[in-house]
């Protein structure tokens, strides 16, 4: 258990998953995949994942560049019913002070997952 209360895990949990610290994370199956549209009509893919335990899916908006860039690779490109896991891994520093911000991904097709193996959350750990 964290010192402070508001240091612990579970008051980053919600509806929607955010990457606020590095080793932030999700894994679970995915239930639902589609698109968020943003006010200003930009839209970005949006993945639904169901964490090991839990009985509320959590939405995953899928905005930063390096993040879709590794979800639609050739060995990646989940679907519904795979398990996958996701890691915020660091920040890399930008031309004109902005940043990027990191992920790991990995991946186990529906059809390749064991029954039984728990997909646990790696949320603030």
């Amino acid at each position: 258990m964290p010192d402070n209360i508001w240091d612990d895990p579970r008051l980053a949990r919600g509806e929607y998953v955010k990457f606020v610290k590095i080793g932030d994370g999700i894994a679970g199956t995915i239930v639902a995949l589609g698109f968020h549209k943003w006010e200003d009509g930009t839209e970005d893919p949006k993945l639904t994942i169901l964490e090991e335990g839990e009985t509320e899916p959590r939405i995953l908006t899928v905005g930063q560049v390096q993040l879709q860039s590794l979800l639609a690779a050739e060995d990646c490109r989940p679907s519904v019913g795979d398990r996958i896991t996701i890691k915020f891994t660091g920040i890399e520093p930008r031309p004109g002070g902005k940043t990027k911000k990191l992920f790991e991904v990995s991946k186990l097709p529906a059809a390749a997952a064991p029954a039984g193996v728990p997909a646990t959350s790696l949320l603030g750990g």
